[in-house]
C-alpha cells in the first residue's frame, strides 16, 4: 500500500471495524473516493503498512496530511484512548472533519464538551446526505445523485444489523474511568486554548498580509504583543541599533536625548576622531553630535524615538508606572540609569 498522504482518515475505533469497512465502501462508490486516498487502519489495504517502525507516528502523520476526517462517533470510539487523542488532534490540527454518531449512543448525549454541534446519527438518511457535498467541497471527488442515493439506502439497509452485531465497550472500574474522565476534560480545556491561540495566529497572519508598510506591520505587531512584549521587543530593538555604532556615537546619542551637549573627556577623544572619519557625528569645536545622515546613526535615532514613543503613551500608563516602582528610577531614554540598564553603558 502506498505511504503517501491519505486526503481522508477515518477515525473509528477497532472494535467498530465492521462498521468503518461499510463507511470505506459508502466513501469509495457513492462518493467517488479512490481506495487509495482513504485511511482506514483497522481494514487491510486502506491500514497500516506492514514493517511501519510507529503505528502512533504513522497515524499522527496521515491525520496531519488528512484533508477531512471522518469521525465514527461511538460507545467503542469514547472508550478508546486513542480514538479521543485522535479526536483531540483533529481539533488542535484543525482537520475539516465530518462526525458520524453511531446508535445508541446519540447526538444528544455528546453534549457542548465535545464542540460536535454539527453532528448527526449516521442512520439519519437526511444527515448523511451531506457526506457527498463535504467530500466534494474537500477532496474534489463526486458522483451524480442517484448513484450515491444507490449505495446510501444499500449501506442503511444493513446498518441496524451491522450496529447490533459490533461488540459492546469493555466495562472499566470506576476509578479508572473517572481518571481518564479527568484526563480528557484536562486536554479538552487544553485543545480549547490551543484553538484560541490559532484563531488569533490566523487572524494576525491575515492582519499582517493586509498591510502595505512597516508602520502597519508595527502597528498589527502591537495589536497582538503585550504591553510587556511590546517593550521589550522595542528595548531590544533599541539595544542592536545602538550596538552598531561606536561607544562615544552612543555617547552623544544619550546627549542628544536629555538635551545637553556632548563633551568627550580627554580619553575619549581617540574614539572621537575615528567617529568623525567616518562620520558617525560632526563637531563644533570640542562638542560632538549624532550625524543623522549616517544610516546606523539613523537607524539607532528611529529605534530611540519608537522607544520614547511607547514610554510616552497614555494607554502604557498603568505598565510604565509598576516598572518605575519596580526599578526606582525614571523609565525614560533621558535617563542615564535607564540607558545602563537596558540600552547601553554611556
Amino acid at each position: 500500500m502506498s505511504t503517501q498522504h491519505k486526503k481522508i482518515f477515518l477515525s473509528h475505533s477497532s472494535a467498530d471495524a465492521a462498521l468503518a469497512t461499510e463507511v470505506r465502501n459508502l466513501l469509495i462508490i457513492g462518493c467517488g473516493v479512490s481506495t487509495n486516498d482513504i485511511l482506514v487502519s483497522s481494514v487491510p489495504g486502506n491500514g497500516i503498512p506492514a514493517g511501519t517502525p510507529s503505528f502512533v507516528d504513522y497515524l499522527k502523520a496521515r491525520l496531519q496530511d488528512a484533508e477531512i476526517v471522518v469521525l465514527l462517533l461511538s460507545e467503542n470510539f469514547f472508550s478508546s484512548q486513542y480514538c479521543l487523542c485522535e479526536l483531540g488532534a483533529t481539533w488542535t490540527l484543525d482537520r475539516p472533519y465530518f462526525p458520524l454518531v453511531v446508535p445508541p449512543l446519540s447526538k444528544s448525549e455528546l453534549g457542548s464538551t465535545l464542540e460536535v454541534a454539527q453532528a448527526g446519527e449516521i442512520n439519519n438518511g437526511r444527515y448523511l446526505d451531506q457526506l457527498p457535498d463535504k467530500i466534494r467541497d474537500t477532496v474534489g471527488t463526486s458522483v451524480g445523485t442517484d448513484a450515491w442515493g444507490l449505495q446510501r439506502d444499500v449501506f442503511l439497509a444493513g446498518l441496524g444489523e451491522l450496529i447490533k452485531s459490533l461488540p459492546a465497550p469493555k466495562v472499566v472500574p470506576a476509578d479508572k474511568l473517572k481518571e481518564a474522565q479527568d484526563k480528557y476534560q484536562g486536554a479538552i480545556i487544553k485543545i480549547g486554548e490551543k484553538e484560541k491561540e490559532a484563531a488569533v495566529l490566523k487572524q494576525q497572519i491575515a492582519d499582517l498580509e493586509k498591510c502595505k508598510d512597516k508602520d502597519e506591520g508595527n502597528a498589527v505587531a502591537r495589536k497582538y504583543s503585550t504591553t510587556q512584549e511590546q517593550f521589550e521587543k522595542l528595548v531590544q530593538s533599541a539595544k542592536n541599533a545602538l550596538g552598531k555604532v561606536h561607544q562615544i556615537t552612543a555617547t552623544a546619542l544619550f546627549a542628544e536625548q536629555a538635551g545637553h551637549p556632548c563633551f568627550p573627556g580627554d580619553g575619549e577623544w581617540p574614539e572621537a576622531m575615528n567617529a568623525l572619519q567616518i562620520q558617525e557625528v560632526e563637531r563644533e569645536g570640542d562638542r560632538l553630535s549624532p550625524r543623522f545622515e549616517h544610516i546606523r546613526v539613523s537607524r539607532a535615532q528611529t529605534a530611540l524615538q519608537e522607544l520614547t514613543d511607547f514610554l510616552k503613551a497614555d494607554a502604557n500608563a498603568e505598565f510604565l508606572s509598576k516598572l518605575e516602582q519596580d526599578l526606582e528610577f525614571p523609565p525614560n531614554v533621558a535617563n542615564k540609569e535607564f540607558w545602563h540598564r537596558y540600552l547601553r553603558y554611556v
